[in-house]
């Protein structure tokens, strides 16, 4: 239908242009013969449709309706009479229009759009758009989790480079003093003045899941710590006497020479898993069992028989602890840092008094209870890395112990065979000192 349109359109454009062209002859004052008028136009325009008509209906098809997904049919065109004669040209010579050429239309070209500097030296990233398919579910973009280099907090890398450890091993070697209880004593000879300070080693091995965590087990210990003082007589004792065994009671008073000793012992096994959010930073939780146990002396040269007074006090705890480590790098190899941690556990705990007196008797009086115990302390830390597997590091702890039962929270009735005992779970006491160790990654 389209192309007999355009047919149409270009005979009439053809006959218009034949018509309003003033023929040569005419300039020459030669006579032009009369052209197409409207009416003989109209007539052959009329008796094609007639036609177009006849051969629709030949075929089935509705007159006046070319279907488009129909083969078109063939129609003569009207011709047009042919154009003046004109004078170079033998007047025998009819003229024929040139054919009418497919009209192909040049592929449409994007406008040059105007880009600034920084337009044309900007690298831009762009994604490909995917079509959308009707009743198709248009996949929604994945957000990206942060790295923690993104944030800036990571630290920077070793100039040794970076390993994925398997296991992990730390020697730490403590120096703590054991705080308070200054003034323990059943002589009045004087005081023992302070349990002072102690060294011990601290031992840790890790076994890595993968580079993010890590079981570990630690030991701490054995601390000791002693104090101890001799007093010459006559010396006597602050203990309580007993009317109905006096005997007990006179060994300890008058004396020619007291001597009195104290030792407090420590330590720590922890069953632990850690968390290593990066080398900044790791938090871990476990199991941890302390043992601790004092023990405290008083002997007696009397005349009336050598005597000797025993006080021991055990606590077993069990229980849960967690705690969290921070870094700071300062440079490319040290770093600064803490560490916070605390603990719950039950105290298992047991104690007791005896008395001997030479050439007489023994008695013994203990008690047993659990109690509700805890733990917090903090550790001020540096380090220095060597490389990536090795690295060495110190620094301050402190460290508190509540819930326990001390020898001097404890009280010694009459000096009798009869006297009851009660253990006391509730006092507490504080570690402190300075420590430092190597660890290796493998």
């Amino acid at each position: 239908m389209m192309q007999l349109t355009k047919r149409i359109l270009g005979g009439i454009a053809w006959t218009c242009a034949i018509l309003l062209m003033p023929s040569a002859s005419a300039q020459s004052g030669a006579a032009q013969p009369p052209g197409l008028t409207s009416k003989d136009y109209l007539r052959l325009m009329a008796e094609a449709n007639e036609a177009r008509d006849a051969a629709l209906a030949a075929q089935g098809l509705t007159p006046g309706v070319i279907p488009t997904q129909q083969p078109l049919p063939q129609f003569p065109m009207p011709q047009a009479p042919p154009p003046p004669q004109i004078s170079s040209l033998p007047s025998s010579t009819p003229y024929t229009p040139p054919s009418q050429a497919p009209v192909q239309q040049a592929p449409v070209q994007p406008l040059p759009v105007h880009q600034s500097s920084w337009q044309q030296n900007r690298t831009e990233v762009t994604t490909p758009v995917q079509p959308i398919v009707p009743n198709q579910a248009v996949p929604m973009p994945q957000t990206v989790a942060p790295t923690p280099a993104s944030h800036g907090w990571m630290v920077k890398p070793s100039p040794y480079g970076t390993v994925n450890p398997t296991l992990s091993a730390s020697i730490e070697h403590f120096w703590l003093r054991r705080q308070g209880d200054n003034g323990t004593t059943w002589s009045n000879g004087g005081l023992m003045g302070s349990l002072g300070e102690d060294t011990a080693g601290g031992y840790r091995f890790g076994w890595y899941l993968n580079p993010m965590e890590r079981y570990e087990f630690a030991f701490l210990g054995s601390f000791v710590w002693e104090r101890s003082a001799e007093y010459s007589g006559p010396v006597n004792s602050w203990l309580n006497p007993s009317a109905s065994e006096p005997a007990w009671f006179d060994s300890f008073q008058g004396s020619q020479e007291h001597e009195q000793t104290h030792t407090a012992r420590l330590r720590s096994y922890e069953l632990n898993k850690r968390w290593i959010t990066d080398d900044l930073g790791n938090h871990f939780f476990g199991l941890q069992i302390i043992d601790y146990q004092e023990m405290y002396g008083l002997e007696s040269q009397d005349p009336d028989g050598d005597a000797d007074l025993g006080l021991e006090t055990t606590n077993l705890l069990i229980g849960l602890q967690t705690g969290i480590e921070l870094w700071r790098p300062i440079s490319q190899r040290i770093a600064l840092g803490g560490q916070a941690f605390a603990g719950l556990y039950g105290n298992f705990a047991d104690g007791g008094w005896r008395v001997e007196v030479e050439e007489t008797d023994r008695i013994a009086r203990g008690d047993e209870g659990s109690q509700i115990a805890g733990s917090f302390g903090f550790d001020a830390k540096v380090r220095y890395q060597w490389n990536s597997r090795w690295q060495a590091f110190g620094g301050y702890r402190w460290w508190y112990l509540a819930g326990v039962a001390t020898v001097d929270d404890q009280t010694i009735g009459p000096l009798a065979s009869d006297t009851p005992f009660a253990l006391s779970t509730d006092a507490g006491f504080l570690l402190q000192g300075a420590t430092f160790g190597i660890e290796l990654l493998y």
